[in-house]
């Protein structure tokens, strides 16, 4: 029994013990705490601290020291840590070691002061940004410098390197296929990409690497299948293939479906949950749409007021055009959706500042995606919300034109306007419901059609 608990005790990072040293031992924690005495007991690693350790998104999230161990620690308890250690301090951390050598810290211990830090878990009430908004609050950076050490994830694969200034670059574990050869102590390299720099240091994730910031070359998407971790095949003889542009997407309803053009005044843009243009209103109330990797260009070509002629093909249950080229009238500007962009190619950073926020208005329009679905709306003040259509479905009643309600979700203010991520609508800010979850592979949700199969 008291080898289950001492391994529970482990697994469990000490999720049951209390989070200071010093807080009241009663019964609830005292049999996990004794046996997990022994090992607690061992310091892996004691010395001088050299420097803390950041994410992307600039949260202390490991300690390095002088002897060059690493020791990992949960972001979400990065005041606790900065609070109890600096750089210079003796630390001893206790923990276990994962497959690659990296320490993963269950306490953290400032020898001259006895202050401790004990892993637990993140407060309930404190409310995660969601992973599609992260990026919010992240810039573009560049860096450069020779390769100090390695980094690794919780088994053992290969996810990041820090440079000899104490910059943090992250990847994916693939592009340490594709770069394998750049990425070795000692080598110095370039990288681009999002991420902070702050008082504790720069930390970013890898968009693109190279030996320098002229020979920068883009990290591809993983491949599906046995081949997501296979080197990439070496370029032809004489140089790398020229990219081919991809032809346009064939529009919903298959290649049957008629492009169609339509000319009107752009009304507004909308807006995707990233703050990017994915999108038009058109005075008469058609609603087109742009994929979002083309938000720059359309941002540059077309503004409120401009008279443009979309080519593209007509939903047949909306008030939708899926754009496959959007020409403004006087000046001939054209946007065309030549496919999806490249593997690897960096997305523009998304504007900054999401906040958790609620509003409320009348519904003005419903907005869709390119399979014609509901997936957002247009409330009167101008504020886009999107959401999953599922949650669309679920909430078929309030999203009606005219209808008042209130929602609450991850809000993003650009200089387009006003985007939520709905996490919870209801008829006033007093009777909101949160959005269920997305419903299992291969299962309707309820209130929708499923899509006719096709002979």
């Amino acid at each position: 029994m008291k080898k289950l608990v001492l391994l529970l005790s482990v697994l469990m990072p000490l999720a049951v013990l209390p989070t200071t040293v010093e807080a009241k031992k009663d019964d609830k924690y005292q049999l996990a705490q004794n046996a997990a005495e022994p090992f607690m007991n061992t310091p892996l690693v004691t010395g001088a601290l050299k420097r803390f350790v950041i994410n992307p998104e600039g949260e202390v999230d490991g300690l390095l020291f002088e002897n060059g161990t690493v020791a990992k620690f949960p972001p979400h308890m990065a005041s606790e840590l900065t609070a109890a250690v600096k750089p210079g301090d003796p630390v001893s951390v206790r923990g276990f070691r994962e497959p690659a050598g990296t320490i993963k810290a269950l306490v953290i211990t400032n020898e001259a002061t006895k202050r401790a830090v004990v892993e637990h878990p993140p407060a309930p009430d404190i409310r995660k940004v969601p992973k599609h908004l992260r990026f919010a609050l992240l810039g573009r950076l560049q860096a450069s410098g020779k390769v100090e050490r390695l980094l690794y994830g919780k088994k053992g694969e290969m996810n990041g390197v820090m440079l000899d200034d104490g910059t943090v670059v992250r990847f994916p574990p693939h592009a340490a296929y594709q770069f394998g050869g750049q990425l070795q102590p000692g080598q110095t390299i370039a990288v681009e990409g999002v991420g902070t720099q702050n008082d504790y240091g720069q930390a970013l994730e890898a968009m693109a690497v190279g030996t320098s910031p002229q020979t920068l070359q883009p990290i591809y998407e993983r491949p599906a299948g046995p081949a997501a971790y296979a080197p990439p095949p070496p370029a032809p003889p004489g140089g790398p293939a020229v990219a081919q542009p991809t032809p346009p997407p064939v529009p919903p309803g298959g290649s049957t479906q008629s492009i169609a053009t339509t000319t009107g005044v752009v009304a507004r843009f909308t807006l995707s949950p990233r703050g990017e243009l994915d999108g038009l209103i058109l005075g008469d109330g058609t609603e087109v749409h742009v994929p979002p990797h083309l938000s720059a260009q359309l941002a540059a070509a077309v503004r409120p007021g401009d008279t443009v002629t979309i080519s593209g093909s007509r939903s047949p249950t909306a008030a939708l055009v899926i754009a496959t080229s959007v020409m403004t009238t006087a000046s001939n500007q054209t946007v065309v959706d030549r496919g999806p962009p490249p593997p690897g190619s960096a997305p523009l950073p998304p504007a900054p500042g999401a906040q958790n926020a609620s509003t409320q208005g009348r519904v003005q329009t419903l907005l869709h995606g390119p399979a014609s679905d509901v997936n957002g709306a247009l409330l009167d003040d101008g504020t886009v919300l999107r959401m999953p259509p599922h949650v669309a479905s679920q909430f078929a009643s309030l999203l009606v034109p005219g209808q008042s309600i209130a929602v609450q979700g991850w809000m993003l203010n650009t200089a387009f306007g006003r985007v939520i991520d709905v996490e919870a609508i209801g008829p006033s800010p007093a009777q909101m419901t949160t959005a269920a979850p997305p419903p299992p592979p291969g299962t309707t949700p309820i209130g929708t059609t499923p899509a006719p199969s096709r002979p």
